[in-house]
């Protein structure tokens, strides 16, 4: 799992959830999802989701998409946010 450290934050790139059973089946293992859901995001950060809520809150969290009710986050969106917090 490859890891890039900035200015506190941790972004993992992984297979992401559930992607062992499509291994299995298939024998090729699942592409990445484009949206994770917060407490996926927060994983993929290295941060609680708590901590999330509280970035978003005050405005300064990573860039957000809406899906009917649901809140999501890009991937792309998140490594964008975190080289933009490393600039700064």
């Amino acid at each position: 799992m490859a890891v890039l450290l900035c200015s506190g934050y941790k972004l993992r790139q992984n297979k992401g959830l559930g992607s062992d059973m499509r291994e299995q089946e298939t024998g090729e293992p699942e592409p990445p999802r484009l949206a994770l859901k917060a407490k996926e995001a927060a994983q993929e950060l290295g941060i609680s989701e708590r901590h999330l809520w509280r970035l978003l809150k005050r405005q300064e969290g990573p860039p957000t998409v809406r899906l009917g009710n649901r809140l999501v986050f890009r991937r792309e969106a998140l490594a964008a946010w975190l080289k933009e917090k490393e600039a700064a």
